[in-house]
């Protein structure tokens, strides 16, 4: 008897205390209360869709380049390796450039790939281009951190 009401405390006491428990607590987008804009869904491999990431309120690294180019494919490896670990703190998203010809004359990419980076005001603030590192990204990604 004394086992089993122990059992049933503990029960209540952990449903009461674990939120993710509960049955009867609404689902709310965390990003809203924060007081972001709507959580912007992510494609296959996690990039966000670029246009609605520069407008996010979140800083936003965006690659410039095409799906066939060597150090495209290169900076994208990069880029998805870093998702899981800035995720929370930035917006990743990727431009093809065969798709989107007004992105090349209206950033003025001139080579490939080109990875901007834009801050919250949805403005460029550093640039690479050509062929990347993931130490060279991670140490800019860092520097910005500081920074905000």
């Amino acid at each position: 008897m004394n086992k089993l009401l122990t059992v049933i405390l503990l029960a209540f006491f952990l449903t009461s205390c674990n939120p993710k428990i509960q049955t009867n607590q609404t689902k709310t987008n965390p990003n809203v209360e924060k007081g972001y804009e709507e959580f912007i869904p992510k494609d296959e491999e996690g990039y966000v869709e670029f246009y609605k990431a520069i407008k996010s309120g979140h800083m936003v690294i965006a690659k410039f380049g095409l799906d066939i180019c060597t150090g495209c494919i290169e900076a994208n490896q990069i880029l998805m390796s870093l998702m899981p670990t800035y995720d929370k703190a930035i917006y990743f998203s990727k431009v093809d450039l065969m798709k989107d010809r007004a992105a090349e004359k209206h950033y003025n990419i001139t080579m490939m790939p080109t990875i901007i980076f834009f801050g919250k005001d949805g403005k460029e603030f550093y640039r690479l281009e050509g062929t990347v590192t993931k130490k060279l990204i991670v140490d800019k990604i860092e520097s910005i951190c500081w920074s905000y």
